[in-house]
C-alpha cells in the first residue's frame, strides 16, 4: 500500500508534468489575445512579455489533483482512518481550496489586465481568506460552520492576507517569486511529514511541482509572466497550507517554522508598509523600493539577486525544518533541537542578519544616490550623470568584452 510519503512524491513530479503543458498554452493563448504586460517606470523587462501565467498554475494543480484522485481514489474516498492518504476531512479542505482560488484568479486577471484599485483587491483578499477559515466540513461529511472565536478568524485570515501580498511583493524579477514559493514550500512539505494532518503535505507538493515548472518558462529572461493572477494564488495555498498544518497546535516553537520558512516574504510586506507609512504615502501604494529594486540599482545582475534569494530562503527554510517535531511521542512532539535556546538563538542570529543586510543596503543605496546629486551639481544641468554610471554598471562585463574584440581584430588586421 501507497503511504503518504510515497504518495507525496507522486503527486510533486505529477504536478509538474502537467503544469508544463498547462502553462505553455496559456503563454500561447496569452500571446495570441493580448495578455501582456508592457514595460513601464516600476518595471524592470525592456519588452511586453505575456502575463497572467497564474491561470496555468492554477489549471496544472487542478488537473493534477483530479489525475491523484483517479490514481488513489479507492483510498482517498474512504472514511475508514486506519487506511487514508488523507482523511475526508482533509480532502474536503482541498477541494474548499481549489474552489475558493477562483476568487483571487478573478480580481488577479482583472489587476493584470486593467489595474485593478488595491483597496478593491485587498476586499477580495479578505473574502477568499474569510470563505476558507469560516467553511468548515464535520468528520461525518456535512458542510457547516465551524463555531470559532472571532480572535481565531482574524489571526487566521490575517496570516493568509499577510502571504498574499507578501508573496506579490517580491514578484518583482524574473523566476523570483516561484522560485521563493518552491523552496519554502519544500520545507514545509519536509517539516510536516511526521505530522497526522497531511492537508499542508499534499499543498507543498502541489506547490512545488507547479512552481518548478512554471520557472522553465519564467526563469531570467522571462516568456511569461505569473501576475497578480499567480502571485495571489501562491501566496494563498501557502497561507491557507500553513494554518491548517499540525503547526499552530503544538507550540509556540513550532509555530515558528512557518514564519521561519517565509521569512524574506514576510521582511518585504513589513518593510514596504513601513517605509510607506514613514515616507507620507498610501501603504497599499506601488512603488520600485523594494529590496531587489535597490540591489538593481546598486548595478547587481539580475539572476544573482534572484540566486541570493533563493539561498536565504534555503537557509530559513533549513532553520524552519529543523524547529519542527522529527517525530510524536502520543501527541507529544520531539523536536529535532531538542534544546529550545539553541532554537531560539538560530532563529534570532539569521533573522537579525537578514535585517542588518537589508539596512546596510538601504544605507548603501542612500549614498549612492547622495553621490550622484553631488556629481550632477558640480557637472551642471542637463547631464545625465546616474545614467552614465548605470550604464557603466550594467555593460560593464558587455563593454570589456567588445573591447577584447576590437584589440583582437586589429591584431588580426595587422
Amino acid at each position: 500500500m501507497t503511504t503518504p510519503d510515497q504518495a507525496a512524491w507522486i503527486l510533486l513530479f505529477q504536478t509538474f508534468l502537467l503544469s508544463l503543458p498547462a502553462v505553455f498554452l496559456v503563454k500561447r493563448v496569452g500571446d495570441r489575445l493580448g495578455w501582456v504586460d508592457v514595460p513601464g517606470d516600476r518595471k524592470v523587462h525592456l519588452k511586453p512579455v505575456v502575463t497572467a501565467g497564474g491561470v496555468g498554475i492554477y489549471l496544472g494543480l487542478l488537473l493534477s489533483f483530479c489525475l491523484f484522485h483517479l490514481w488513489f481514489g479507492e483510498v482517498l474516498t474512504t472514511r475508514t482512518p486506519s487506511i487514508n492518504l488523507v482523511t475526508y476531512k482533509e480532502q474536503s479542505r482541498l477541494w474548499l481550496l481549489f474552489g475558493t482560488s477562483p476568487i483571487l484568479l478573478a480580481v488577479g486577471f482583472w489587476d493584470d489586465l486593467r489595474d485593478c484599485n488595491s483597496i478593491v483587491k485587498l476586499g477580495f483578499q479578505i473574502l477568499a481568506a474569510l470563505v476558507f477559515v469560516c467553511f468548515r466540513v464535520t468528520p461525518g461529511g456535512t458542510w457547516q460552520y465551524e463555531t470559532m472565536t472571532l480572535f481565531v478568524i482574524l489571526v487566521n485570515t490575517g496570516w493568509i492576507v499577510l502571504l498574499l501580498n507578501a508573496v506579490n511583493l517580491v514578484d518583482g524579477l524574473d523566476g523570483l517569486a516561484a522560485g521563493i514559493v518552491a523552496i519554502a514550500s519544500f520545507w514545509l512539505l519536509l517539516a510536516n511529514f511526521p505530522m497526522n494532518n497531511q492537508f499542508l503535505t499534499w499543498v507543498g507538493a502541489m506547490l512545488v511541482g507547479s512552481c518548478l515548472a512554471f520557472l522553465v518558462f519564467n526563469f531570467h529572461p522571462a516568456s511569461i509572466f505569473m501576475g497578480d493572477t499567480g502571485s495571489l494564488l501562491l501566496g494563498f495555498w501557502v497561507g491557507a497550507g500553513s494554518i491548517e498544518g499540525d503547526f499552530r497546535k503544538i507550540s509556540g516553537l513550532v509555530l515558528a517554522a512557518p514564519i521561519v520558512l517565509l521569512g524574506i516574504p514576510i521582511l518585504e510586506v513589513v518593510s514596504s508598509a513601513l517605509r510607506r507609512l514613514v515616507g507620507g504615502g498610501r501603504v497599499f501604494q506601488a512603488d520600485s523600493k523594494h529590496m531587489h529594486h535597490r540591489l538593481l540599482r546598486l548595478g547587481f545582475r539580475h539572476r544573482s539577486i534572484v540566486f541570493f534569494y533563493y539561498g536565504i530562503t534555503f537557509l530559513l527554510g533549513m532553520l524552519g525544518f529543523l524547529l519542527a517535531p522529527d517525530r510524536f511521542v502520543g501527541d507529544t512532539p520531539v523536536l529535532r533541537i531538542t534544546n529550545p535556546g539553541m532554537a531560539y538563538w538560530l532563529f534570532f542570529i539569521i533573522l537579525g542578519s537578514v535585517v542588518l543586510g537589508y539596512t546596510a543596503l538601504v544605507a548603501i543605496e542612500k549614498r549612492f544616490e547622495d553621490v550622484i546629486r553631488d556629481l550632477s551639481r558640480k557637472h551642471g544641468a542637463g547631464v545625465n550623470i546616474e545614467g552614465t554610471l548605470r550604464g557603466l554598471v550594467d555593460n560593464g562585463e558587455d563593454g570589456a568584452g567588445k573591447t577584447d574584440a576590437r584589440k583582437t581584430g586589429r591584431k588580426k588586421r595587422r
